[in-house]
């Protein structure tokens, strides 16, 4: 059963990563991701090219530490991305309340089920 157990964590955390960097690549085309107003909490934070590469940052570390499994890095990628998640699903629902941007918390909660299991694994 562990090894079903492993490949489904690093499936789900493979996911988080792609979702991070490819949210990353999105926000640094010359494409003005944030003229539509729901995005106007997160553009009167930070310009969109800053939110791109944070999203990268995140995105890489979570791959890193996936790759190296090194605990450390892992922890910091998927707290990072718990944070980041949960910020980006309310600055969306702000923008507006009718958006399904709500659903980007369910990111949040992925990770938090991934940083759960890392801890309950062992000295992460």
């Amino acid at each position: 059963m562990k090894p079903f157990k492993e490949k489904t964590f690093k499936m789900v955390e493979t996911g988080m990563m792609l979702v991070a960097l490819w949210w990353g690549v999105v926000l640094a085309l010359p494409a003005h991701t944030f003229a539509n107003p729901v995005y106007g909490a997160m553009s009167h934070l930070m310009p969109e090219k800053v939110w791109s590469a944070l999203c990268i940052v995140i995105g890489l570390t979570i791959g890193i530490g996936m790759f190296l499994q090194q605990k450390l890095v892992q922890t910091i990628g998927l707290l990072a991305s718990i944070g980041f998640w949960i910020f980006v699903a309310v600055a969306l629902w702000l923008g507006d309340h009718f958006t399904t941007g709500t659903s980007y918390a369910v990111w949040a909660v992925l990770a938090s089920w991934l940083y759960i299991h890392l801890i309950k694994e062992g000295d992460g």
